[in-house]
């Protein structure tokens, strides 16, 4: 939860906005087959939703379906440690 104890706990909105900016990028970069970019961008908006539900942050429904999307690019395995198993509880 890295990203909620920098900014504070009433940031996690500018956090969720800028998780789904970079998944909207994973998905431009991915369609342009620059998949390193789009690996990149992925890994880091799924540790962002990681922190934010950590943290006790409330993923919406719109979250939900980023992350179900975006661990196809990046499987969970990949991530880090802390933020793979979030995922995994994520996404159940």
């Amino acid at each position: 939860a890295l990203p909620i104890s920098v900014v504070g706990p009433f940031e996690v909105d500018r956090i969720r906005m800028y998780a789904a900016l970079l998944s909207e990028r994973a998905e431009i970069e991915r369609t342009m087959q620059r998949g390193i970019n789009a690996r990149a961008s992925c890994q880091r908006a799924l540790e962002l939703y990681a922190a934010i539900s950590v943290a006790d942050g409330v993923l919406t429904a719109d979250d939900i379906v980023r992350i179900k999307a975006l661990i196809n690019i990046v499987p969970a395995s990949e991530l880090n440690a802390p933020f793979a198993d979030e995922i995994r509880r994520i996404i159940g």
